[in-house]
């Protein structure tokens, strides 16, 4: 029988429970930028073919975060509270509605793939277009895993578990990379095998997190009896909570999305070398997942424990950390340019122009780590319809317009698309830190 427990009794501490999440994003980074540096060397055009498949990707599982967001608030602001009943419904719905939702996704993206990306990659000869046809096709195969693994990860993060997806995150990182030197570099399969690599690679991390989802006990307990009996009621609180971000979402990654056609449209090495410098991102912008990781559990257990003033105190920490650290590891980009951009391409040109743009990392990493720090805030302090308004209309009245304007009015080209990104980032920072800091946030939790 599931029983009740105090607040007190989940309460956990900051540091325990973000020192796994770093480890587990250091790994995560330091194996991203292994992969990308394999899959840049396939061919000059690799990274920018595989950037479009991998922002429709991104796309569709911004949608799925519906399921996987409001499960994730739910499960942060019930533990917060002490409910372990209530905690366990929301785990079994989410575990319920993950995979049916997936795999109808998946199956429409395979049905659509060659006119989406040809849609997708104006301009882009036969050659470059058949690359991000092959990935595509492969990668859309292991959409399924990707959302339960996401899903997984958010709900046991949540119930303020770290180190278990620690764990599964070091074994999804070495089967991926031991699958990319198998398909890439042993059997020489280009695109197709990095494909393969993803599809190996998160179908392994959903078994390994499936299996920690179901031996939990802690904060949740779940059967296959509750998961086999939805209730309407349930499943309407977990899309109430998370149908907010799918707009948001949607709006940034079709954003994203259009932004990376307006590339493609400049020529292959623009969009070459802006997929580079993304690449790099990953590495300057490491505390990105993390701060978004701890506001949404650390903050929201305070929230769910009636401490507004404590989950404000928490936010203002995250985000001053999480800034410290961005500024210091784009120091070492800057310091060391050319070493970072000569991983990832074996085009002189590429590389050269890569290096001297560097410096557009740091630039767009600021404002980057706040917006990853204070809209996860607004969402758990339940305001997420005013982060999906706020979301929307920064990428399309300022960000969309903006590249526009600066890539084929003022032809900066790759730099013009950064300026556009920081302006518009900058924008969503401001109004997030501010509604945290108004009486109105968290008053409905």
């Amino acid at each position: 029988m599931r029983k009740e427990s105090s607040a007190s009794d989940k309460s956990i501490s900051g540091f325990r429970f973000a020192f796994p999440v770093i480890l587990e994003n250091i790994f995560t980074v330091v194996i991203g930028l292994v992969f990308s540096a394999i899959l840049g060397k396939i061919s000059v055009s690799s990274l920018a073919a595989a950037g479009t498949g991998n922002q429709v990707i991104s796309c569709v599982t911004a949608f799925f975060a519906i399921v996987s967001t409001g499960a994730s608030i739910l499960t942060a602001l019930n533990t917060g509270k002490g409910d372990r009943r209530r905690t366990s419904e929301i785990v079994e719905h989410a575990v319920f509605l993950s995979p049916i939702v997936s795999v109808v996704m998946t199956v429409l993206l395979l049905i659509v793939s060659s006119p989406l990306m040809r849609l997708l990659m104006p301009g882009a000869d036969e050659a470059f277009l058949e690359e991000g046809v092959v990935y595509f096709r492969v990668v859309a195969l292991s959409l399924p895993g990707l959302m339960m693994d996401n899903t997984f990860l958010s709900i046991l993060r949540s119930a303020g578990e770290s180190r278990v997806p620690l764990i599964c995150t070091v074994i999804m990182n070495v089967v991926q990379i031991l699958a990319a030197s198998l398909f890439v570099g042993v059997m020489n399969l280009g695109l197709a095998g990095a494909g393969l690599a993803y599809v190996v690679c998160r179908y392994s991390g959903m078994l390994a997190l499936g299996y920690a989802i179901f031996r939990h006990t802690r904060a949740f307990e779940i059967t296959l009896r509750g998961i086999l009996k939805p209730n309407l009621s349930c499943i309407g609180r977990i899309f109430s909570m998370g149908a907010p971000n799918v707009i948001d979402g949607i709006a940034v990654q079709s954003g994203y999305i259009f932004i990376n056609s307006l590339l493609i449209g400049l020529g292959k090495n623009d969009s070459s070398i802006y997929n580079v410098l993304q690449t790099l991102i990953s590495f300057s912008g490491i505390c990105q997942p993390i701060v978004s990781v701890s506001v949404t559990t650390l903050t929201g257990h305070k929230i769910g424990a009636g401490d507004i003033k404590g989950a404000r105190k928490n936010f203002r920490n995250i985000l001053c950390i999480g800034l410290l650290a961005t500024l210091a590891l784009s120091a070492i980009l800057l310091i060391f340019p050319s070493f970072f951009t000569g991983l990832f391409t074996d085009d002189a040109f590429i590389h050269a122009e890569s290096a001297r743009l560097v410096w557009l990392t740091l630039l767009f990493a600021i404002p980057a780590v706040a917006v990853n720090a204070s809209e996860p805030g607004v969402r758990v302090g339940g305001m997420s319809k005013h982060v999906a308004v706020s979301c929307t209309l920064c990428v399309w009245l300022i960000r969309v317009p903006l590249t526009w304007f600066f890539c084929y009015k003022m032809n900066l080209g790759v730099s013009g698309v950064f300026f556009a990104n920081t302006i518009a980032c900058y924008a969503r920072a401001v109004i997030a830190v501010w509604i945290i800091h108004t009486k109105r946030w968290s008053v409905k939790m």
